[in-house]
């Protein structure tokens, strides 16, 4: 029933509430209701603390407006907007998987009937990732279904349309902080949130269902470990009550940093501009947006862009300032320097501290550098156990490369050798990312278990890749490993070992 009340809430409020039955809240649940929609919010690098999420320009209102009408919400103004949160507030994902589920219940008359209908009034049959999602995900979600993905993107929808100029700030509270509640009351914690974000991606999705999500896990294990995180500052237990007088402070959000001001011309500016720009803001705001500068312009002076000429020396000097104050990215790049002793001399010791304090501050990719220092007993004492955990986990949270590294580590030390374990490893890499060190693993692996026929299939896999990302590539000439690898297949289909 709450849930009803809270569809016809927003409803009434989408079209206009009288000043004197609004609700208002504090600073402090506000944030609470923006941080619900934090997962989008830190992927497409917006400020997380902030209602825009961008700097309140015109410049800004027009990117916005441009983002809502083009980017499959076809939203061209006020009038549109409210109606397509209201389609997502009653609606959304939920009503499609739930019509997928009851037509798949009914058994394969029904369903067969129901996606003929769909086909007609939409143009377009079920989507097959989205009955398998259905199939594989609705005992799990039962109870819940896809709210959680739903009520996320009002929040962001309602954000967005402030930043377009179609709501005014006041009037957006009343549209999230019902959201909020909602997600509060159905959820038991910013995790629960993340993993029903993943999980309503992977159903919008079919890159990110045969995925497994992996692209935005990342996002939700920073959330759930940065010190700098919405997630990590704000009480899930937060009472969002609202009350029916105003506060007697300010109670709006802060502006977004000066960082994103910055930022934002690299997108849309040119990147000159955009060194200029966080140059001049980098020793700005706070700590976390100085930060933030610091590592962006690591990032141009590494590796380049036009108009701006890689400087290593340069980057590492932005790279260890951003590291110490607290970015994970920083810190990431600067073991990775010490590393492969470039730019810094080679120290594996201080390696590991920067990726261990990286691995902290949520950056997944350093949980996975982590076991390699484990694994390679550099920095660390050899512990091929600490290896596989330290894998495992950033595998969990989303790392393209982690099971790659299982599959290898296994391959290469027999006291953790696993044929089945490897195999699967090595074909999880190759569904996250089918790139050629992973089917050089994937390969290797299966002639080490046997496997003479998967191993030729995916070998020939391997060989069309490397055709395509070569230029004036002669299959008459092939790479004297490929050549290796297929005399050691055909010998083990002939003499089984």
């Amino acid at each position: 029933m709450k849930s009803f009340i809270v569809i016809m809430v927003f409803g009434m409020l989408g079209c206009g509430v009288a000043d004197e039955e609004r609700l208002y809240y504090s600073a402090e649940q506000k944030q609470w209701g923006i941080a619900a929609s934090a997962v989008l919010t830190k992927k497409n690098e917006h400020d997380l603390f902030s209602l825009r999420g961008v700097p309140d320009s015109v410049w800004e209102q027009e990117r916005n407006r441009e983002f809502l009408e083009g980017d499959g919400w076809d939203v061209s103004g006020r009038e549109d907007l409210i109606k397509t949160i209201e389609r997502v507030m009653k609606t959304g994902h939920r009503s499609s998987f739930k019509q997928i589920h009851d037509s798949l219940e009914a058994g394969p008359a029904v369903y067969w009937i129901n996606n003929f209908l769909h086909r007609l009034k939409y143009g377009y049959a079920f989507r097959p990732h989205r009955v398998a999602f259905v199939e594989r995900y609705a005992e799990e979600l039962a109870g819940r279904s896809l709210i959680g993905w739903d009520l996320a993107r009002v929040i962001s929808l309602v954000r967005w349309g402030v930043a377009a100029g179609y709501l005014e700030e006041e009037e957006a509270w009343q549209w999230i902080m019902p959201a909020a509640q909602e997600i509060q009351r159905i959820y038991g914690s910013w995790e629960e949130l993340g993993e029903a974000y993943v999980t309503g991606r992977m159903f919008w999705s079919s890159y990110h269902f045969r995925t497994g999500g992996e692209e935005i896990r990342p996002v939700v294990y920073w959330l759930l470990k940065n010190p700098n995180s919405p997630w990590v500052k704000v009480d899930w237990n937060l009472d969002l009550t609202g009350s029916t007088e105003a506060y007697a402070g300010d109670e709006k959000l802060p502006k977004a940093e000066p960082y994103y001001e910055g930022a934002r011309f690299g997108r849309y500016g040119g990147y000159t501009n955009t060194v200029r720009a966080l140059l001049e803001l980098k020793d700005s705001g706070s700590a976390y947006s100085r930060a933030m500068c610091h590592e962006k312009l690591g990032d141009y002076y590494q590796y380049g862009r036009p108009g701006i000429e890689p400087n290593l020396q340069k980057a590492l000097s932005f790279y260890q300032t951003a590291a110490e104050l607290g970015e994970d990215g920083a810190m990431l790049d600067l073991g990775l320097a010490y590393y492969r002793g470039k730019g810094r001399p080679k120290d594996f010791n201080r390696a590991y501290v920067w990726w261990s304090r990286a691995a902290e501050s949520g950056h997944v990719t350093a949980l996975r550098n982590l076991g390699i220092l484990y694994a390679e007993g550099k920095g660390v004492e050899q512990d091929l156990e600490k290896a596989m955990e330290l894998y495992e986990l950033a595998g969990k949270w989303g790392d393209s490369g982690a099971e790659n590294q299982l599959a290898w580590l296994m391959f290469k030390n027999e006291e953790v050798w696993d044929a089945d374990q490897a195999v699967a490893y090595a074909y999880t890499a190759i569904r996250k990312d089918a790139c050629q060190p992973h089917y050089d693993t994937l390969v290797r692996v299966l002639i080490k278990a046997g496997r003479w026929d998967e191993a030729w299939t995916q070998l020939n896999a391997w060989e069309r890749l490397n055709m395509r990302q070569r230029n004036n590539y002669d299959p008459l000439k092939l790479p004297e490993k490929f050549k290796k690898l297929r005399e050691r297949i055909e010998s083990g289909r002939i003499g089984g070992a």
